[in-house]
């Protein structure tokens, strides 16, 4: 026998708290379902309420809605979506009424159902979850779970400065008032085709608005509207997923040079930092992101010391992260597929305990920066750029050192930085202002606070400057 549309219902509750729910067919029969629990009866007249319609199988004695049942006996013939959809007021909720029906999705593996002001994605592995307003919106622009993100794994849920986030199986989308809707991957790639960098004055990560216009008028890279404003060419859709490693130079169909990469990978690592500080120690999410972004194989973070620890830790030595200024430019040089290697080992030290490693692309501190300039005679003190009126480039490495030895008891003391650009005073060459971006110390590590990439200037003539580096780069 086929399945009979439930024409009307009605329920009598006892004093025993068992409730009996009687059905009324279309084709004029009567189906009843008895001794049932006070929850289990709220939820099935939820159901004949907001899922229509609702049929009756007779020979499995099963109600059934949208799609094929899962669970039968449990769910009484509804899908996770459905019971999720009625767990949250069904059309009474925010939701609103469906206005589809319930789909598969492409991989065949997961469904979703959308409603009037909302959707509800259902995957094996992730459970059913709802996604709503501005985040959805997102979500959608991105293509939904076939984007980088996969199927989402929370419902919305709060975030500590009066934002709101989704978090999805490979990623996270944050809504905050001053910025919107902004989505972030597991490896800090933002999908958008526009980056509104526009919007970011004032942050902790520097004024990415200033690095935006700079850059653009410093190169003719245009990281918006995804152009190189001199040619008129659209080179750089998609630029958010490069990755240069390994002679991989083509985007969109064209070949780029290294100072067009090394900008693309510079900016690639400020998006990833802006996007993550709206879940600043909020259980854990945003030190989970960053931790598994910086745990990737290749990553400048996997490099770390040994640290001393008190009580709370029982007396012990535990791997640290490293101070990683010169760990982070060495990342982008690799990144960019300019790779820096000094060839041998490199000692980390901390606490009168050091520890030798050869780590290929990655250098570990300021000293060896030096020593490999210095070792091709491509090293400089910042008085021959001073003395001589020498801009400093792209691509430059900038750096103060007090001439240590890495192995040196109280370690080396000194900081790396990576050059963006150069604008000159026309007066006072002294004055002339160094853009650049450096990584301070504890970024990211999920052991410590959470610092961060910069985007900064300094004045030519400042005196904790000691040396460049001069890295070639072309356009």
């Amino acid at each position: 026998m086929s399945r009979v549309e439930i024409k009307k219902y009605s329920i009598f509750t006892y004093a025993n708290n068992t409730a009996r729910i009687n059905l009324y067919l279309k084709d004029g029969n009567e189906a009843h379902l008895t001794d049932l629990d006070q929850m289990r009866a709220r939820l099935l007249i939820n159901i004949l309420r907001n899922e229509k319609p609702v049929y009756w199988n007779p020979q499995s004695a099963t109600l059934w809605a949208g799609r094929e049942p899962v669970g039968e006996e449990e769910s009484y013939g509804l899908t996770p979506i459905a019971i999720k959809y009625i767990s949250l007021g069904g059309e009474d909720s925010f939701l609103g009424k469906p206005t589809t029906k319930e789909e598969m999705c492409a991989d065949g593996m997961g469904a979703y159902r959308h409603y009037e002001h909302g959707s509800i994605f259902w995957h094996p592995a992730a459970g059913a979850h709802e996604i709503h307003g501005a985040i959805r919106a997102k979500y959608r622009d991105w293509n939904w779970e076939r984007s980088a993100l996969g199927y989402p794994v929370t419902d919305e849920l709060d975030t500590p400065d009066s934002g709101r986030y989704n978090r999805f199986r490979k990623g996270l989308i944050v809504w905050t008032q001053e910025s919107g809707a902004q989505g972030i991957c597991e490896d800090g790639i933002n999908l958008d085709e526009r980056v509104d960098f526009e919007r970011w004055t004032n942050t902790t990560y520097g004024n990415l608005k200033d690095f935006y216009e700079k850059v653009r008028k410093w190169t003719y890279i245009d990281l918006k509207y995804n152009i190189n404003t001199q040619t008129g060419e659209k080179r750089y859709t998609g630029w958010q997923v490069a990755n240069f490693r390994s002679g991989n130079y083509m985007l969109n169909g064209y070949e780029l040079s290294s100072g067009e990469r090394l900008v693309i990978t510079v900016a690639q690592v400020l998006l990833m930092q802006w996007h993550l500080r709206d879940l600043k120690n909020h259980g854990g999410e945003r030190r989970e992101q960053i931790s598994r972004y910086f745990h990737s194989r290749r990553c400048f973070k996997q490099r770390q010391v040994l640290k001393w620890r008190g009580w709370r830790y029982g007396y012990r030595w535990v791997w640290k992260y490293n101070r990683w200024c010169s760990e982070f430019v060495s990342y982008v040089y690799a990144r960019a597929d300019m790779s820096t290697s000094l060839g041998k080992k490199q000692c980390f030290f901390c606490h009168n305990i050091g520890s030798y490693k050869k780590i290929g692309t990655c250098i570990s501190n300021v000293g060896y920066f030096v020593k490999y300039f210095k070792n091709r005679n491509r090293y400089k003190s910042i008085n021959h750029y001073r003395d001589n009126k020498i801009p400093l480039s792209l691509g430059d490495y900038l750096c103060r050192y007090d001439g240590r030895r890495p192995c040196h008891p109280k370690g080396v003391q000194g900081h790396s930085m990576l050059v963006l650009g150069f604008e000159e005073n026309q007066t006072n060459f002294l004055k002339s202002k160094i853009f650049y971006i450096n990584g301070n110390s504890g970024s990211g590590a999920p052991e410590e606070n959470n610092r961060y990439v910069k985007y900064y200037d300094k004045s030519l003539d400042d005196r904790d400057l000691t040396g460049v580096g001069e890295k070639t780069v072309s356009f």
